[in-house]
C-alpha cells in the first residue's frame, strides 16, 4: 500500500521530483480502517481522465477533543468532542509540451459543504534553472507563512491567531517566478478581488494586491510544512498586500505588512513571524487603528527509540492585538488583545500524514479593561487533543 507523504508543489520537466512510496505501519492501517470506506481506494494507483489529465484525489480528517477552563463571562467554552477539519482534495496535472498544468480542488465537509481551493495552473522553466507559475482561481494569498501552510502540516493542533489577520483564500490570479541562476530566490505576485471565499464576483470593483518574496538558501524544493521530519531548510520572507474597500461614503484602505524565519535542521524545527495590518479611513467618522500578531515556535524531535513513529516536544509564544485604539466591550471581545503561552507534544506514527497532537494553552489578556474601566480578564486556559489522518493517491 503506498502512504502520502508530504511533497512541494508539482514542478514543470525541468525539475520534477518524485516522492519515494512509502511503508505503511500497521498501526496506522488499523487506524485509517475507522476513515476510510473501502481500502481499495488507497490500493489504486493514479488514474487517467480522457482529457489526458492524471488524476490524484484524497483528504484528511481531524477529530479533536477541547477542553477549555469555564469561566461566567466567557462564551463557547464548553467541552467537547468535534471534528475540527473534514477535507477532500484533488488534483490533475498534464504536460502540454513543456508546461506542467495543474487543476487543484479542496472542500470542507463540516458542518456544511464549502469550497476552499478551485484553481488552474500552469508552470514552465527559464533559463538558468530558473521556474515561472501561473495560477488563477480561488487560493490563498501569499501573505504571511502561517496563513499558507496546510492546517494538516502544522507542528501544533492549530494555528496561532495571526494567521487570521492575513487575506487568506481569494479569487483572483498569481505569478510566481523563481529567479534564474538565483532559484532560491522567489517572487509571488497578483490580484484578488478581495470579497472573500465563494463570492461571486468584485461587487465593489477594488482589487486587492499581494506579493510575497522569499529566500531559500536551504531546501529551495522542500515542502511548506513544519517539524523537523523531512530534509533541512532555512526560509526567510517577506509579504506585502493593499486593498481599498467602499462603504458608503466611507473609504478604508488596508495595508498589510509581514516578515517571517523558518528552519529545521538535525530535530529542530523553529519559526518567527510578525504580520501588521493598517486600517486607514477616509470620510465617515471611523478612527485609524492596526491590529498586529507576533509567534515564535520550537520543536524538537526526539531520536527514534525502537517505538512506533517519533515523539517532538514543542513550545510557542503568540501575542494578537486586532485593534490597537478602540476599547473592547466586554471580556471575551472579538478583538481583545491576548498572549498565549503554549507547549505540545506531537505523536507522527507517518509523518503529517497520521499523527497524534496534544497542546496547552495558558492565556492571558493584555488588554484587561474594558471601555468603562471595568476588570476584562478570565479564564480562558485551553487543552486540546487532536488526530490527523490524511489519505492521498
Amino acid at each position: 500500500m503506498r502512504a502520502s507523504r508530504v511533497v512541494a508543489e508539482p514542478s514543470p520537466r525541468c525539475d520534477r521530483r518524485v516522492a519515494a512510496p512509502g511503508r505503511w505501519s500497521g498501526v496506522r492501517a488499523i487506524l485509517l480502517g475507522a476513515v476510510v470506506a473501502s481500502a481499495a481506494v488507497a490500493h489504486a494507483e493514479p488514474a487517467t481522465a480522457p482529457g489526458g489529465f492524471t488524476l490524484h484525489g484524497g483528504g484528511y480528517l481531524q477529530p479533536q477533543l477541547r477542553v477549555r477552563a469555564n469561566d461566567p463571562v466567557a462564551p463557547f467554552d464548553e467541552n467537547g468532542f468535534r471534528v475540527r477539519r473534514a477535507r477532500v482534495v484533488g488534483r490533475g496535472e498534464r504536460t502540454i509540451g513543456r508546461v506542467a498544468v495543474t487543476v487543484s480542488l479542496e472542500g470542507e465537509l463540516t458542518p456544511d459543504f464549502r469550497l476552499l481551493d478551485a484553481s488552474v495552473a500552469a508552470a514552465g522553466c527559464l533559463i538558468g534553472d530558473g521556474q515561472w507559475r501561473v495560477e488563477a482561481g480561488q487560493f490563498k494569498v501569499p501573505v504571511s507563512r502561517q496563513a499558507l501552510l496546510s492546517d494538516s502540516r502544522l507542528g501544533f493542533v492549530d494555528k496561532p491567531e495571526l494567521a487570521s489577520l492575513a487575506p487568506d483564500r481569494q479569487l483572483g490570479a498569481m505569478v510566481t517566478v523563481a529567479v534564474p541562476h538565483a532559484p532560491m530566490a522567489r517572487l509571488s505576485a497578483g490580484l484578488w478581488n478581495g470579497e472573500g471565499v465563494n463570492q461571486g464576483g468584485n461587487v465593489d470593483e477594488n482589487f486587492l494586491y499581494a506579493g510575497r518574496f522569499e529566500v531559500r538558501a536551504i531546501g529551495a524544493d522542500a515542502a511548506l510544512a513544519e517539524s523537523a521530519l523531512a530534509k533541512p531548510l532555512a526560509w526567510a520572507g517577506a509579504s506585502l498586500a493593499r486593498e481599498r474597500r467602499d462603504s458608503g461614503d466611507t473609504v478604508e484602505t488596508q495595508t498589510t505588512l509581514g516578515a517571517d524565519v523558518a528552519f529545521a535542521v538535525a530535530g529542530v524545527s523553529g519559526t518567527f513571524e510578525y504580520l501588521q495590518v493598517e486600517h486607514a479611513f477616509t470620510g465617515g467618522a471611523r478612527e485609524a487603528y492596526r491590529a498586529n500578531g507576533v509567534v515564535a515556535q520550537l520543536a524538537y524531535l526526539l531520536p527514534a527509540m525502537g517505538a512506533a513513529g517519533r515523539l517532538e516536544l514543542a513550545g510557542r509564544f503568540e501575542e494578537i492585538d486586532r485593534n490597537d485604539t478602540v476599547p473592547i466591550i466586554r471580556p471575551g471581545d472579538p478583538d481583545q488583545s491576548l498572549r498565549y503561552f503554549t507547549g505540545g507534544v506531537n505523536w507522527y506514527l507517518d509523518g503529517h500524514d497520521l499523527k497524534l497532537q496534544l497542546t496547552g494553552s495558558h492565556i492571558v489578556e493584555v488588554e484587561d479593561r474594558d471601555r468603562t474601566g471595568g476588570d476584562a480578564a478570565y479564564h480562558n486556559d485551553t487543552l486540546l487533543v487532536q488526530l490527523t489522518t490524511r489519505i492521498e493517491r
